[in-house]
């Protein structure tokens, strides 16, 4: 049986009993800030429901219930997350399930009381309600957790892991800039993902610190991002770069400055900079199917699940329906994948280049090697000996043509002064040595 029909009433922080008066009927799932916009504190719910048969079990689950919340079931506290305010716990987007028996559970009408502590600014809410068979709202619980918690925080594993082999990949070929681009895109996107699965804002001392913070991270893993699509697509834009990381920086640097601030307005930066991560993604996807290079081709593959879902996830943040389940870690093993080809496709390319330097210097050397055994035309061998004034040389015919007697001169006139000085024995030598490399029998 799904609950969705309550009543609600606001109170202030210090509130630790329902108020009396003030309730008002609503429906659930309910975003109170769309009521009593800018209240900021507790808001009470209150549900009912029959119960025939209160001696056999019955599960209770909760869908969700932002920002933090205490749940008491016939008067009695049956859970409490550890703090109800600033800084609040951040259990926002998890489910709660509870096994219910008697005596806690009575025959007849039950009455659930929640307590949800939030802030205005980060869409503060309570889910649907099931009571019902324990064994279906278990699995759906578990499924819940899985999804909203576990997968996001393997997720957020294997971006760091990610992270630090392309890093080190940068590291040790500092020339290949794009790797340094992508390993601090990385960083920031999984510091920015512990927002589903962090229990407090600590170490900040407020949820407007810890909303900041996350906003700031999205913001530097953006602009890190869109730096390194261009070095990816082999483009430099030195002016638009600097412009890019600076506003990324100022803006983070503002994040921690005055969270009072950019916590609560934090769409006034942050909604330019998811579309301008759009506009990114459909420009490289663009040029990637123009793209004769494989390896863009495949990263564009791998980046278009990840755009179309997380269009779902937008209209999540942006409260356009209702829900917290957010998809996007179902797609990060498609940039796993991607930059896992792109690093094969490259060590291969690089590879074949190697490979092929070896055997065209293989060639040229036996070709030279060749050259060198090879008899000249009047089956003579040319030879020469230096060992004075009186050294004799002796030529093959081809050094007498033309070519060959200018060098033929510089030798003898070198001769000529071999015993008055040694700069005479230099210039012979480096004259037998350009008579060599020239001579046609070699």
């Amino acid at each position: 049986m799904r609950i969705v029909h309550a009543e609600a009433a606001r109170a202030g922080w210090d509130s630790t009993r329902p108020p009396e008066r003030g309730w008002v009927p609503v429906t659930l799932a309910d975003q109170w800030q769309t009521r009593w916009a800018g209240h900021d504190g507790v808001v009470w719910y209150r549900l009912r429901w029959r119960q025939d048969d209160a001696r056999q079990p019955t599960g209770l689950l909760l869908d969700y219930t932002c920002m933090a919340a205490a749940v008491y079931l016939n008067g009695s506290l049956i859970d409490r997350d550890p703090s109800l305010v600033e800084p609040l716990s951040r259990s926002w987007h998890m489910p709660r399930y509870f096994l219910l028996q008697a005596p806690l559970l009575e025959p007849g009408e039950n009455e659930l009381l929640v307590r949800v502590s939030g802030l205005a600014a980060y869409q503060p809410s309570f889910g649907v309600v099931d009571v019902g068979d324990p064994q279906v709202l278990q699995a759906r619980y578990r499924q819940g957790v899985l999804v909203r918690h576990d997968l996001q925080l393997l997720d957020s594993a294997i971006g760091f892991v990610l992270a630090a082999v392309i890093g080190l990949f940068w590291l040790l070929r500092r020339q290949e800039t794009m790797y340094g681009w992508y390993a601090l895109s990385a960083v920031f996107g999984r510091l920015y993902d512990t927002n589903f699965f962090a229990a407090s804002p600590w170490p900040f001392a407020s949820t407007d610190g810890w909303q900041a913070f996350i906003g700031g991270c999205y913001v530097m893993s953006a602009a890190a991002h869109t730096v390194f699509l261009l070095r990816f697509s082999q483009r430099r834009w030195p002016r638009f770069e600097r412009l890019l990381l600076g506003i990324a920086v100022a803006l983070m640097a503002a994040a921690l400055l005055w969270p009072q601030w950019m916590g609560p307005y934090r769409n006034v930066y942050l909604v330019p900079v998811i579309a301008f991560l759009y506009l990114v993604s459909f420009v490289f996807m663009g040029y990637a199917v123009r793209s004769d290079r494989r390896d863009c081709q495949v990263l564009a593959l791998c980046i278009v699940l990840p755009v179309v879902v997380s269009l779902h996830d937008l209209g999540v943040y942006m409260g356009w329906y209702g829900g917290v389940s957010y998809l996007g870690s179902f797609t990060s093993p498609l940039m796993l994948l991607g930059m896992g080809f792109v690093l094969a496709y490259r060590f291969a390319n690089t590879m074949k280049r190697v490979e092929g330097f070896n055997a065209e210097l293989s060639r040229e050397v036996r070709q030279a090697t060749g050259q060198l055994a090879r008899p000249c035309g009047n089956n003579t061998r040319w030879s020469w000996r230096m060992a004075g004034p009186a050294n004799a040389c002796n030529w093959c015919a081809t050094c007498t043509t033309a070519s060959a007697a200018p060098l033929v001169g510089a030798i003898s006139a070198g001769r000529a002064g071999a015993g008055t000085n040694m700069a005479a024995a230099g210039d012979r030598q480096a004259a037998w040595r350009r008579c060599a490399m020239t001579c046609a029998c070699v």
